[in-house]
């Protein structure tokens, strides 16, 4: 559903939200390979939220002189 990677020189940092039948949403926030936050919602307004938090990290980082990557 939701996917963005950045780079800054050799990190890497990316962010995923995707749907399980069997799970419900899961929001994955991944440092170089390596997951650094993960849960498990099964009710979309934390969904929602977790996304804004996810926008709020993702302008931080571009601030930080972070770049999006394909």
């Amino acid at each position: 559903m939701y996917q963005s990677s950045f780079k800054y020189d050799r990190q890497t940092r990316q962010f995923t939200v995707r749907y399980s039948e069997q799970y419900g949403w899961e929001v994955l926030d991944a440092a170089d390979a390596r997951v650094v936050r993960r849960a498990v919602y099964n009710d979309w307004h934390r969904v929602e939220r977790a996304l804004a938090m996810i926008k709020y990290q993702e302008a931080l980082l571009r601030q930080a002189g972070w770049r999006e990557s394909a």
